[in-house]
């Protein structure tokens, strides 16, 4: 009898499993002999974004920009799969790797860590929340903000930035409890540094209750007190206006006037945005992608990558500069403008993809769509206004070459004197 009811109870258990086992084998399979994952997320191609680890069930990839039906595509080192995602979508798959070790992958179309805020909303039909902005000497957007009901701080308005940073030297100005540590990348190099969670941020009508992570980071100007980047509003639609020096954030994308041009963007880390622009040289066009960089103060800047897979070796001028590599591009194409004679930073590196700063993008008014994957351009009343650099270089060629005629002149002068007292 004692047989008879472990063998119904062992049954039992393996009709229950049996679903299970039936519904895991159901997944679609890809093979693999390396970990690392490419990624291709729409128009964002993510080499070795994504790394095979079987012990995570499931490990779950979250989509860039999960409003927008798009392609998803994971790519091994000799297999594929894609997925036409939707929102809300889910998408499960087992990658095998080595014949033996099998990871099941989650594709979720949702948002991840979205960080909810609450505004003063004069009425319920009000759907967006307007700040004043100002526009530094170093052309960065600065916006007032208080944390954890400091005074008001000025802070950078940085869409090149994947998370917010407190300055180290304004840190004494907040009531700041450091619980956490993370690497810190920018043009300083790759440091650990000290972070700060659940801070309370308010900025004009808006407020974020205990969500706010700050990380410590000494790389700003005198007067700035931090940066705050798009992880603030990942499911909103940014507008930057210039020429009313506004930044308003609306709830989805409103109706707008003519003259603005729609572009596709890719989200790096489903915060940071690039669009594609084009170097014009000799009737000939470049197309890659570039960062949309508000938190960078200069032009523009293209990698030693981008220009050995143009081949604009002497094709382009190089430009006269005291630091690093500068090189004159006869246009340079963005939002349907194309500028003559830009001055670029060429960079060392391999990077692909380029980066547009904002004594470039300020010549725009902007709505910056995180929901859909779009940017909105129009120029503005900065459209030709000069650049600032290019207006100091004949200065800064005036400054340097003058001590250089001073002393060849004394050193004329006595070489002469000396023929003459010879003679």
């Amino acid at each position: 009898m004692k047989s008879f009811n472990r063998c119904v109870l062992a049954c039992s258990a393996l009709l229950l499993i049996q679903p299970a086992v039936q519904s895991q084998n159901k997944l679609p399979v890809i093979k693999a002999t390396s970990r690392v994952v490419d990624v291709i997320d729409g128009d964002d191609f993510r080499k070795g974004a994504w790394r095979i680890l079987p012990e995570k069930n499931p490990d779950i990839y979250h989509v860039l920009i999960p409003h927008k039906p798009h392609r998803v595509m994971f790519r091994t080192n000799i297999d594929s799969i894609a997925f036409d995602t939707r929102y809300n979508g889910v998408y499960d798959f087992i990658i095998v790797l080595k014949d033996k070790d099998s990871c099941h992958i989650r594709i979720e179309a949702k948002e991840n860590d979205l960080l909810q805020f609450t505004s003063n909303r004069k009425t319920a039909a009000q759907q967006s929340d307007t700040i004043p902005m100002t526009i530094g000497k170093n052309n960065k957007i600065f916006i007032a903000a208080s944390i954890n009901g400091s005074a008001p701080l000025n802070f950078q308005f940085d869409l090149g930035a994947g998370g917010n940073i407190i300055k180290k030297g304004s840190v004494d100005k907040l009531n700041l409890h450091f619980d956490g540590k993370t690497f810190l990348i920018n043009s300083d190099g790759r440091n650990e540094v000290p972070t700060s969670s659940k801070n309370t941020l308010v900025a004009g009508p808006m407020h974020w209750e205990n969500n706010i992570t700050l990380i410590v980071g000494d790389n700003m100007d005198n007067g700035e007190d931090g940066l705050l980047g798009n992880t603030l509003f990942k499911d909103k639609v940014i507008e930057l206006n210039y020429d009313h020096r506004i930044m308003v954030i609306h709830d989805t994308m409103p109706a707008i006037g003519d003259g603005y041009t729609r572009h596709n963007i890719i989200l790096d880390g489903g915060v940071v945005p690039f669009i594609q622009a084009a170097i014009k040289v000799n009737g000939q066009i470049f197309t890659d992608w570039y960062m949309f960089d508000t938190g960078y103060s200069g032009y523009l800047r293209i990698s030693a990558a981008q220009y050995k897979k143009h081949q604009l070796e002497g094709k382009v001028e190089n430009e006269f500069s005291l630091r690093g590599h500068r090189v004159l591009l006869p246009g340079f194409e963005v939002g349907g403008h194309t500028f003559t004679n830009v001055s670029t930073v060429l960079e060392k590196g391999d990077n692909p993809r380029g980066l547009m700063g904002n004594s470039l993008l300020k010549r725009f008014n902007v709505f910056l769509d995180n929901r859909n994957g779009f940017i909105y351009l129009k120029p503005n009343s900065l459209l030709h206004i000069p650049d600032r650099r290019n207006a100091l270089i004949p200065w800064l060629i005036a400054v340097t070459l003058l001590p250089v005629a001073f002393f060849t002149g004394r050193w004329i002068i006595r070489k002469r004197k000396r023929k003459h007292h010879i003679i």
